[in-house]
């Protein structure tokens, strides 16, 4: 399992099922993506979507929890990069801030 795959299911998702506009944001290409989803699935065993005919509409019970930890690691990446940011560039970081 790869975080390439990970951010392609969160993609697909992300996008209404729709394969092509995921590889649009991921700016690769759509058999790419396929691949990716193909592979995870084919890994755990399971599918991760719900389809009808060639195309997804949904996700499974399974496609539902490995969604949820695929958040977790796509997030737990960014922290690690930042942990490097912050090495290299001591004084910078990013402040938000909400109002209402």
């Amino acid at each position: 399992m790869e975080l390439r795959q990970l951010r392609s299911l969160l993609s697909v998702c992300d996008n209404d099922f729709s394969v092509s506009r995921a590889a649009a944001l991921l700016n690769i290409v759509q058999p790419a993506v396929s691949q990716h989803l193909k592979q995870l699935e084919s890994q755990l065993s399971t599918p991760l979507f719900q389809r009808r005919g060639k195309r997804l509409v949904g996700l499974s019970p399974a496609g539902e929890k490995v969604a949820q930890y695929a958040r977790e690691a796509v997030r737990a990446e960014a922290n690690i990069l930042a942990v490097g940011d912050e090495l290299e560039q001591p004084g910078r970081g990013l402040l938000r801030i909400g109002a209402t």
